[in-house]
């Protein structure tokens, strides 16, 4: 008889191509992992709150039809209120009526934090099923502008309570490992993925007027104001004429960059799916990552892993321009992309002018990160995973 290799996928996302770093992935790694072993199955619990579009008909069908069969998925539906949604997806798993066809799991996977956990420990379908969470982030510190400072102690010590539950935790970066380890968790690091074939494109030309990216979020945490601020001064005086800078997403520096815009010293290009994003990036030269993440013991900023987004665009052989921190240290140096010290916005201008001086070491540094970002394939990605999990389900890798 063969044994079952049924695997629950949770994850607090609607799971649109657009909402995030985890979106991307998972439509990604699903499809890969179910290709890659023709005996799993796996189902996959989401939350949708009111208003939000449908995406399980694209999330199915980056499923390959052979491969569909064995994929479910399920979408709790909850109200547009003040109630936090990690709270409604504990509610509903702890809820939701389980059928025996769906609790035969020899693993859950919770992406994302302590809270996925939680929902995971919560459900009764699930209790007795090994339980493993795939951490995107240090949760408590990234919400630390919501959660009181006299909590956050507190929140500290419940969060790491919670994942000593698990029966494997995974961290996306050696920061985010090396922060849960000083708790006394062990920790097994498996960094983000890029399918380097979508990548792959001509190299950029440095011509000028160069074109210079910030794609993400358009917030605090990563880095706009100091984007903003390096557009203001390079669109103008000496340096005019010398660079085009872009936004690609949405956030509250929206207002100020279409300000620029409206100046004509900016394009703003709002939300682009991650699957149209190469289209763009075949126009960029040079891409910022600006991510702020702690540099010491009481930083109030958490790790962010490793970066979706840097990696793309390491991929796709793009100059790329860094905050010299753990998150970006992990995956670059000096000879592959430009480190400028965390926040130093005339350090990021300077760096910007040294490209438009020196385009021909800018040029091999992006060939370097190419290569670096060559061992980032999701074959090396997935084999990990299934190394990691293979005592609870048997992979292909295992």
């Amino acid at each position: 008889m063969t044994t079952p290799r049924n695997l629950a996928v949770v994850m607090i996302s609607n799971f649109g191509r657009a909402d995030g770093g985890r979106e991307t992935w998972a439509y990604q790694f699903l499809p890969q992992l179910l290709a890659r072993n023709s005996g799993l199955s796996a189902q996959l619990y989401g939350l949708r709150v009111d208003g939000q579009a449908d995406n399980s008909p694209a999330l199915e069908s980056s499923i390959a039809a052979q491969d569909q069969p064995r994929f479910r998925q399920r979408f709790f539906s909850a109200s547009r209120n003040r109630i936090p949604n990690s709270l409604k997806m504990i509610w509903a798993m702890f809820r939701h009526d389980w059928f025996a066809a769906e609790s035969n799991f020899q693993l859950a996977l919770g992406v994302g934090s302590f809270i996925e956990l939680i929902s995971m420990l919560a459900a009764p379908g699930l209790r007795g099923v090994p339980k493993a969470v795939w951490l995107r982030t240090i949760y408590v510190d990234e919400k630390s502008d919501r959660i009181p400072a006299w909590l956050r102690s507190l929140a500290r010590i419940v969060e790491t309570a919670v994942l000593r539950r698990a029966d494997l935790v995974i961290a996306n970066g050696d920061d985010t490992a090396a922060y849960y380890r000083a708790r006394g968790l062990t920790v097994e690091v498996i960094k983000n993925a890029v399918d380097l074939d979508r990548w792959r494109m001509a190299p950029p030309t440095l011509e000028r007027p160069i074109d210079v990216a910030f794609i993400g979020r358009l917030t605090a945490l990563k880095g706009c104001p100091e984007f903003l601020e390096a557009c203001r001064r390079l669109t103008a005086g000496a340096d005019e004429g010398m660079f085009r800078f872009h936004t690609i997403g949405e956030g509250p520096f929206g207002p100020e960059a279409q300000a620029l815009a409206a100046q004509g010293r900016l394009s703003c290009h709002g939300f682009v799916a991650n699957d149209l994003l190469p289209q763009i990036l075949e126009r960029i030269d040079v891409c910022v990552a600006l991510t702020l993440v702690r540099q010491a013991a009481g930083d109030e900023i958490g790790g962010s892993g490793t970066s979706n987004a840097l990696l793309e665009q390491m991929a796709a052989g793009r100059v790329c321009i860094c905050w010299d921190n753990a998150a970006f240290r992990q995956m670059i140096d000096e000879q592959s992309a430009y480190l400028v010290p965390q926040g130093d916005t005339d350090g990021l201008v300077a760096a910007l002018q040294d490209i438009a001086l020196n385009p021909g070491e800018a040029m091999r540094r992006a060939r370097n990160a190419a290569k670096l970002a060559e061992d980032y394939g999701l074959e090396n990605h997935l084999g990990r995973f299934e190394r990691a999990v293979s005592r609870w389900l048997p992979l292909a890798a295992s």
